[in-house]
């Protein structure tokens, strides 16, 4: 199969279908994809666990990630000894991957031939709870607020922390996006999810914090209304205290100054957990607010 993207990163089945039996090469399979993973692929903790498994004599199939597909199939090609043995790879969503990763269905060649058989139009393929996370689209009540106001409580229109994350889905309705990880890789426990500019995060199901940036480029949702979101766009620090002075919140001087991007932190005064991101040519734009604010969270969380 091809694979137009043959440069961006999936999660997938990487399968050999060979015309006849060539033990060296599967060895040689093995070395290549573990001494290559910096530069185009990584096999999900080689080390700990087998997930290369010869199942018959024409079927070897594993889990990785690929950044060049081209690359693979001309090195493989290159190997084989006949034209009718091929390589195909099938994607996965981040959530499948890592479920099939922490289960035991990860060396069970059976389950990944079914799997490939159902294949979506030969180039992805499906979990049953893929399904069931699409099934799962709901719109929510929604939430009619400002910016200014959330500032001002803390909290969106009655979701604050420690909400129960069926509130936040109640209120907001499925995430448009959420964080997966080997531990937390499906909607209803994963550890952020992300509406927008808005991206919350969870801990034993109730939210935990708040992140919400400000950029031209990224969409609101309908069940979100931050009706003077536009006005903070772009807007100058000082601008931005002006607007603060109406609801009686100062800034403090920078805390922390400099870091990797260039950005510059404000905290509100008597709020040392509400800091408030400037970036820019000038590092004088604002780009996001995070409530509550931990030293740990910056480049923590991915929207």
């Amino acid at each position: 199969m091809d694979m137009e993207d043959s440069w961006e990163d999936y999660f997938g089945i990487i399968t050999l279908n060979l015309a006849e039996i060539d033990l060296s090469l599967c060895e040689k399979a093995i070395e290549w994809l573990m001494t290559i993973g910096e530069g185009e692929w990584w096999i999900a903790e080689q080390k700990e666990k087998n997930l290369l498994k010869l199942s018959d004599r024409f079927f070897f199939g594993f889990l990785g990630i690929t950044f060049d597909y081209i690359r693979l199939t001309g090195w493989f090609k290159g190997l084989m000894k006949s034209d009718k043995s091929r390589v195909s790879f099938y994607r996965l969503s981040d959530g499948a991957f890592y479920e099939i990763f922490q289960s035991e269905k990860l060396g069970d060649q059976s389950f990944l031939k079914h799997l490939i058989k159902t294949s979506v139009d030969g180039r992805s393929v499906q979990l049953d709870s893929d399904r069931q996370e699409m099934r799962s689209k709901k719109a929510g009540d929604g939430i009619n607020t400002t910016v200014l106001e959330f500032i001002r409580s803390c909290g969106l229109d009655g979701l604050v922390i420690g909400t129960e994350r069926w509130e936040v889905e109640k209120r907001l309705g499925t995430p448009e996006q959420w964080t997966t990880t080997r531990e937390y890789f499906r909607r209803d426990n994963a550890l952020g999810w992300v509406y927008g500019p808005l991206l919350l995060s969870f801990e034993a199901d109730k939210l935990a914090d708040f992140v919400l940036s400000f950029r031209e480029d990224l969409k609101r949702p309908q069940s979100l209304n931050l009706t003077d979101y536009d006005q903070f766009l772009g807007i100058s620090e000082a601008s931005l205290k002006s607007l603060l002075s109406t609801i009686g919140l100062r800034l403090e001087e920078p805390q922390v100054a400099d870091r990797e991007n260039k950005a510059i932190e404000r905290f509100l005064e008597d709020r040392p957990t509400f800091c408030i991101l400037f970036t820019g040519r000038e590092r004088k734009k604002l780009s996001k607010i995070m409530y509550p604010y931990t030293d740990d969270i910056w480049g923590s969380k991915r929207a």
